[in-house]
């Protein structure tokens, strides 16, 4: 695509967008890689994390499908410019999917609410795949080396239509605490370097402060297995999978920002009859950036779109008043 043909394209959506945030517009524009590959990695992220696609680029080695959020001109001219830079490596691997909307409002400007479209993001990605397999993973998130090409074999052998492999998250500190992450050589590539990076400290899994999270996928028995190994689900669970693409609930799209939106999918994974099981060799590195310390949902709604996802799930699954109340 040109980018002064994609300026106009995108400037136009902008441009016809009504003033009172209720409507959006989408615009996908693919390459000729994105039909070929086995797996494709379905991401999200707002404009200001662009760069990390080149590192996903270089450490994932195949089809990416990503799904960007457009509010602003100076979003649009801030991709269109990473767009030209990079175009010649991206045309080889990546298939962008615009989601563009009015700024969110913001009732109290001064203390703005993250309205980051994080479900339709991934709804967004996921829904322009082309291959039959589809690795689920936000941004930030930096895979094992040459993964792709690692994983394609096994995934056609091995991976069952109601399976989802658990790829285990890990974050890696940065030296200055005040500055994000920004060198992707710093991310283990095996996972040989990730047992050193863990004993140096430099690495650890990703938000152990948070149990439910990731703890499920039971760390201390990944850092020494060779072999997968089944792992029950838990409420509240969020891992990075690889999966069929077919048959994979959507992400419930009420969602934005921070807090509920990925978890909610897995407990549809979980009433749809998804079984777990952790792949032994391969994972996923955050790149830890600044923002995160301290952030919740506080001034936010997704304590109310929750009831909302909650209502849809007696509606569709039949789940009754007693299983809610845990959630």
């Amino acid at each position: 695509a040109g980018v002064a043909s994609l300026r106009l394209t995108l400037k136009f959506l902008l441009d016809s967008l009504p003033p009172d945030n209720t409507t959006q517009r989408e615009l996908s524009f693919a390459t000729t890689y994105s039909t070929e590959g086995i797996i494709t990695l379905a991401t999200q992220g707002g404009i200001a994390k662009l760069p990390r696609l080149l590192d996903l680029i270089e450490r994932w080695q195949g089809p990416i499908s990503c799904a960007l959020p457009i509010t602003t001109m100076n979003d649009l001219d801030q991709f269109l410019l990473f767009y030209d830079t990079n175009s010649n490596i991206l045309n080889r691997f990546v298939s962008f999917h615009i989601f563009v909307e009015r700024p969110p409002y913001q009732e109290n400007p001064k203390r703005p609410v993250n309205r980051h479209p994080i479900n339709r993001l991934r709804n967004l990605a996921m829904r322009n795949i082309q291959t039959d397999f589809v690795f689920l993973s936000d941004i930030d998130f930096i895979p094992t080396a040459n993964a792709h090409d690692q994983l394609a074999p096994l995934v056609q052998r091995d991976l069952s239509p109601k399976t989802l492999w658990v790829l285990p998250a890990f974050e890696r500190f940065s030296d200055n605490k005040k500055k994000p992450i920004t060198d992707v050589n710093l991310i283990p590539k095996t996972k040989l370097d990730l047992r050193k990076a863990i004993d140096a400290k430099h690495v650890a899994p990703f938000h152990e402060y948070f149990k439910p999270g990731h703890g499920p996928t039971q760390y201390k028995k990944w850092i020494s297995s060779e072999q997968m190994y089944t792992i029950e689900y838990h409420y509240l669970f969020e891992p990075y999978v690889i999966a069929h693409r077919q048959g994979l609930p959507q992400y419930f799209p009420e969602f934005r920002g921070f807090a509920n939106n990925k978890m909610t999918w897995f407990v549809e994974a979980h009433l749809l009859g998804y079984k777990f099981e952790v792949l032994p060799q391969h994972f996923v590195v955050h790149m830890n950036h600044s923002g995160r310390k301290g952030r919740s949902d506080r001034g936010g709604d997704s304590h109310i779109i929750k009831e909302h996802f909650k209502h849809y799930l007696k509606k569709v699954y039949k789940v009754s008043d007693l299983e809610l109340v845990l959630w």
